[in-house]
């Protein structure tokens, strides 16, 4: 048994509401009123503020494209950043009742409210179930069918991405700032459709080879053949309701993603796409996922509030907008969409944000060539960047010492905790107690490394050579260097394993690897050691931010023995520089980048100057880049007495 096919989809007025709640943030809804009604002519402001009224889905779907041409968003997994604002810009009698109703409540309700918005949709709640994070906060989680019925209008992305974000903006009703979580990997709609409809835009070549599905005659995904499957659950771990599918289930031919299709981020609609290894880039299909499945399945995780805590917000939003209403015309007419909560406004605000990122790097960077161009016109101004960098150094300082307190104060408690909680019973209520306690040495550790690196670029910049001679010590560059790579890198990987694991939409992340491989000798040298793990630091912040796009980071020290000297080689597989970039560093050129303070290449410097080395660079664009130091032994004895922990 399949579902009927339904005749001229409709939808309710105020599906409209979370276009004009992100229209209205961001200066556009003028424009966006206007450009409904001059393709739309029936479609005037009253008509598109009722909320009771019943929209045809052809109508909805011109609206949805008048918004994507005024606002510049074109990416339909983008629309859940605006479905934030869903639970706050309905109607007073749903708002207020889904504020007292708690989230496990508005999970079971949502198949009939779903129903009674739209004539082409259906929910089914597959399980609800409650849960405890690691800080004890509780949670209410749910497995969602979302099916788009046959009918004589195409479906479109967005129906699912805005519900989603729907379900993300859920906790603004009791004024918590975090959003909730997320996660799909099946999608109702198949590949071919996308591509020709929903992401037309991006003008990709579509095409079948056997299995293989291909964008641009580049492999990203291949069918799975149902045809063979006896249970369908036991694959897929479900059993779709027949009786909404719009052909049989044997009939679905689904598609999986093979690896991750991006675009850049300043993609226009109608421009020829390319796939670029470039940071700015956003994410079309997600490895893993499948296209063309019998529904779009998805997982919610909303955190759980007391009645209390709702019955709280309950009153203080009613007596806010009581307060509305005595306000303006204006205000009365248009209420709606000021009930959104500022955290909502900057989460699905999110193009608008990256807008303002963007002029303020830029205006950085101005900055920066302002203070570059007075510093090469005279040495008067470059006394100013001197001053500039001393007081970033101080700031620093400050900040790092408030952050040695703070993680020190976590691994007390963490081992506190250990020490008066029986094991069985620690194991119990945090499962992944060991992980935590590791985090937190490791924080620990690199703090301190942080403190005392702060400490040796403020020497640095005081300009005083003879401390930094009474600092100097046999030192082991070799031990150094290896602990150093070492401990950075088990660090970012475990920030980086957290990141993905916490995200709404997670997915495969490469993992960094360092390599440090001496030649036979003696890497012993007269330096001081905090200014040595300094310039390390810098090495490893450039190579660390190069290596971003390459889907095996790799960053990596070389050392060789030359008798009275050492030479020293800091690697990367990253971006790399041009030319002209590397000769401004070698002919220090360049005091401030645009994305950094200039302390970089000014400690690397520091150092190579103060103990009489040398510094090279070897890099091409697009082929890494090497920065090659080398440095005297000096007059010590070989063995070194000093340690290096991790």
């Amino acid at each position: 048994m399949t579902a009927d096919t339904v005749q001229s989809p409709l939808l309710k007025g105020i599906t409209i509401r979370y276009l004009l709640a992100y229209a209205e943030e961001n200066e556009l809804y003028d424009r966006l009123i206007k450009s409904v009604h001059e393709r739309l002519p029936e479609y005037d402001e009253a008509r598109i503020l009722d909320t009771k009224s019943w929209i045809p889905q052809k109508d909805f779907k011109q609206i949805l494209r008048c918004f994507k041409e005024i606002s510049g968003l074109w990416n339909p997994r983008n629309y859940n950043v605006l479905g934030k604002a869903i639970p706050t810009t309905g109607d007073m009698v749903p708002y207020y009742a889904s504020m007292l109703a708690g989230p496990e409540a508005i999970i079971k309700i949502s198949p009939r409210i779903n129903h009674s918005f739209n004539t082409d949709q259906e929910i089914v709640i597959e399980n609800i179930s409650h849960e405890k994070d690691r800080l004890l906060m509780n949670f209410v989680t749910a497995t969602v069918q979302h099916y788009m019925l046959p009918s004589t209008e195409t479906p479109y992305l967005e129906m699912v991405t805005a519900a989603l974000g729907y379900w993300e903006g859920v906790p603004q009703l009791w004024g918590w700032p975090e959003t909730g979580e997320t996660r799909y990997n099946e999608v109702q709609l198949t590949l071919a459709e996308l591509v020709e409809r929903d992401f037309a835009y991006l003008s990709f070549k579509y095409s079948e080879k056997g299995r293989d599905v291909l964008f641009n005659d580049k492999k990203v995904g291949e069918f799975v053949d149902v045809t063979v499957l006896d249970d369908f659950k036991m694959k897929f771990g479900y059993e779709p309701r027949e009786e909404f599918l719009a052909k049989p289930l044997k009939e679905f031919r689904p598609v999986k993603i093979i690896e991750d299709v991006k675009i850049s981020l300043d993609k226009k609609a109608g421009e020829n796409t390319s796939r670029n290894s470039g940071n700015d880039e956003e994410i079309i299909f997600k490895k893993g996922e499948l296209y063309g499945m019998p529904c779009n399945r998805y997982t919610v995780k909303i955190p759980e509030f007391s009645f209390r805590h709702r019955m709280y917000f309950f009153l203080k939003n009613l007596a806010a907008n009581i307060s509305l209403t005595k306000g303006n015309e204006d205000n009365r007419k248009r209420r709606f969409l000021k009930r959104v909560s500022p955290e909502i406004a900057m989460g699905y605000a999110m193009d608008a944000q990256r807008r303002e990122a963007e002029k303020a790097a830029e205006a950085n960077r101005r900055l920066a060539e302002e203070y570059k161009k007075r510093a090469e016109e005279s040495l008067a101004h470059a006394k100013d960047i001197e001053k500039l960098l001393q007081r970033f150094a101080h700031d620093v300082g400050n900040t790092l010492g408030t952050a040695t307190t703070m993680s020190a104060l976590l691994s007390e408690r963490v081992s506190a905790l250990e020490h008066n909680t029986d094991a069985q019973e620690l194991k119990r209520i945090i499962p992944n107690f060991g992980d935590i306690k590791y985090r937190s040495q490791a924080l620990r550790v690199l703090v301190e490394r942080s403190t005392r690196v702060a400490s040796a670029t403020r020497i640095l910049l005081d300009n005083d050579p003879k401390k930094i001679d009474d600092l100097s010590q046999p030192t082991d560059v070799k031990t150094i260097s290896e602990q150093f790579l070492k401990m950075n890198i088990t660090v970012d990987n475990l920030i980086m394993a957290n990141s993905a694991k916490n995200s709404a939409f997670p997915s495969d992340y490469p993992i960094l690897k360092g390599n440090v491989h001496f030649e036979e000798g003696t890497y012993t040298l007269m330096l001081y050691e905090d200014l040595f793990t300094s310039a390390l630091y810098n090495f490893y912040r450039n190579s660390n931010r190069a290596v971003n796009s390459n889907p095996n980071p790799l960053i990596y020290i070389r050392g060789w023995d030359l008798n009275d000297k050492i030479k020293l080689v800091f690697g990367d597989n990253g971006i790399g520089m041009n030319d002209e970039t590397r000769r401004a560093i070698l002919e220090r050129r360049s005091v401030v980048s645009g994305e950094g303070t200039g302390l970089g290449y000014f400690t690397i410097w520091g150092l190579v100057d103060h103990y009489k080395g040398t510094l090279d660079i070897k890099s091409e664009k697009g082929k890494g880049c090497e920065v090659i130091i080398v440095l005297p032994k000096g007059n010590i004895t070989t063995g070194s007495t000093n340690e290096y922990y991790v």
